[in-house]
């Protein structure tokens, strides 16, 4: 699972991979390490997906795994995440991802 994951003071986004079963353990670690972090958006996806996205958002590096909010396309992808969240929860499939990297 693929996750964007922000801290709310700052505002910065974190992309990174958990194994599905672990999503909510992994926000519980996010957590005791940042403070108040939430999920904004979930994908399906595995460790090459994650990593072709900080190829994508490379620009926006701000170190490890986070990334400026303000990166060109970022808030279009977590956007883009979010709705099609809603649309697998109705419909229980997930358009590709691939289908938003260049």
């Amino acid at each position: 699972m693929i996750y964007f994951a922000r801290i709310e003071t700052k505002g910065n986004v974190k992309i990174g991979y958990t194994d599905d079963n672990n999503v909510d353990r992994r926000l519980d670690e996010l957590r005791r390490a940042h403070g108040d972090v939430f999920f904004d958006a979930l994908l399906p996806g595995n460790l090459a997906g994650e990593q072709a996205l900080h190829r994508r958002f490379a620009e926006g590096h701000l170190g490890h795994e986070w990334f400026r909010a303000d990166t060109p396309g970022l808030q279009q992808l977590i956007s883009w995440a979010i709705h099609n969240e809603a649309l697998m929860s109705v419909k229980g499939t997930w358009p590709l991802l691939e289908s938003f990297l260049p």
